[in-house]
């Protein structure tokens, strides 16, 4: 991670491998209880696609510390890549005990630590799109067919260079 944080751009396999590093480190502290899928459209050439340093992590890191970490059972986690125009579409999705839910938790618990990588990886975008922060990462809560929460989805346009 220290290595991807130093470049302003990394290729996209770049990322996906430290990407694998930071969730192997994960899965082996929460006991291996975290499946992940990562998916990239054929179409794309991830020695040749260059992104953000870093653009993918804080949101993988935020379905794992909130979506999975109080999930009982086995936590999942999809990510799929695709190219869009001038921007990569990455969707990373979890079937975790959803944001709301996970709110509550940190309610309960008195929690101060307020993760800044989301904000951080937010406002980078907005800056490398012209302020289009809006159009670039969106949160879809999940739900079952009991209507109870079953997961995040979260949406994120990386411009490429």
């Amino acid at each position: 991670m220290l290595e991807n944080s130093e470049h302003v751009h990394v290729s996209l396999e770049q990322e996906l491998k430290m990407l694998a590093s930071y969730i192997q480190l994960e899965s082996i502290r929460f006991k291996k209880k975290i499946a992940v899928n990562i998916v990239v459209a054929e179409n794309i050439n991830q020695e040749n696609t260059y992104i953000p340093s870093m653009v993918l992590q804080p949101f993988v890191e935020n379905a794992i510390w909130h979506g999975l970490m109080h999930k009982r059972g086995k936590g999942k986690i999809d990510i799929h890549i695709k190219a869009l125009d001038d921007v990569l579409e990455c969707t990373i999705e979890d079937n975790g005990i959803g944001r709301t839910k996970a709110l509550g938790i940190r309610k309960q618990e008195k929690s101060d630590n307020n993760s800044m990588g989301i904000k951080i990886t937010t406002n980078r975008l907005a800056l490398l799109t012209n302020g289009k922060k809006s159009e670039m990462v969106r949160f879809i809560d999940l739900y079952d067919d009991q209507n109870s929460a079953s997961g995040t989805k979260v949406v994120i346009k990386i411009p490429t260079v």
